[in-house]
Parts: structure tokens; C-alpha cells; sequence
């Protein structure tokens, strides 16, 4: 194993180590050490990919595993702030939609078909299903709104 290797290695397991040291004693990890880690993450496969003799198709592989990463944080910040423990769940299903209408208004890789699934805690049971294609009333409801 080369040293851009063992590098790798030891800095992808200090960042587990990190967010599992604050997972046990918080029980909650920021999002903002999780997009610094990833972040840090790419620019490392950024370094190896310059510093090789990989062919151009690899920094295209670099760019969508980019894209796909910060797209995780677009809806999320709506779910933080509205959401709480003492949220209902038709409540709570009702912002996860709104927040999945945000996601698909600000990344385009995101869109129809939106499966929604309730599904209560200790239940064994699928709960209510709902799939939202580009037609459905509701979901052009939701967009308009």
C-alpha cells in the first residue's frame, strides 16, 4: 500500500472516530462536520486524481459524486426547523413532502416519481404508502403552493 493510501485511510477513519465520539456522546453529528469531512474527502480523490495517470473520465466520476453529495443537505434544513419530537405524524409527513419539493426545485437530478411511506414506530405494518408522479393533483398543488 502506498503512502496517498495509508494517508487515506487514516484520515477516512479519524473522521468516523470524530463523528462516532459525538454520536455517542450527543447523539446527534452536525451537518456542518459532515459536509467539512466530505469536503475534505473530495478534494483528497480531487489530489489523487491529479497527481495520477487517470484517465478524463475519472474527474467526471469526481464532479457527480460531488453533486450527489451536497445534494443530500438541500431539504434537510426545513425538516430541522420544523419538525420536533412532538410533531404529529400527518404533520410530520406533510413537511418531509414540502421539504422533497424544495429538494426537487433546487437540484434537477431530484424529481418525480416521490414515494412517501408512514410508517409507525414498532409497527409491523407499511402504514400508508403515497406515490406522487409529475401529474398528480396533489404534488402540482404542493409545487404551486
Amino acid at each position: 500500500m502506498d503512502a496517498f493510501a495509508v494517508a487515506r485511510l487514516v484520515l477516512g477513519a479519524g473522521f468516523l472516530a470524530v463523528a462516532a465520539f459525538l454520536d455517542v456522546r450527543t447523539r446527534r453529528v452536525r451537518d456542518l462536520l459532515w459536509i467539512a469531512f466530505g469536503t475534505v474527502g473530495l478534494l483528497v480523490l480531487a489530489l489523487d486524481i491529479a497527481t495520477s495517470f487517470y484517465a478524463a473520465n475519472h474527474w467526471l466520476l469526481l464532479g457527480s459524486a460531488a453533486i450527489l453529495f451536497y445534494a443530500v443537505f438541500y431539504g434537510k434544513p426545513i425538516l430541522d426547523r420544523v419538525i420536533k419530537r412532538s410533531s404529529s405524524l400527518p404533520a410530520a409527513a406533510r413537511c418531509a413532502l414540502v421539504s422533497m419539493n424544495s429538494t426537487t426545485r433546487s437540484n434537477l437530478t431530484v424529481g418525480p416519481p416521490i414515494d412517501l411511506l408512514i410508517y409507525k414506530k414498532d409497527s409491523r405494518d407499511f402504514g400508508q404508502r403515497m406515490t406522487l408522479d409529475e401529474n398528480d393533483p396533489f404534488a402540482l398543488e404542493l409545487s404551486e403552493a
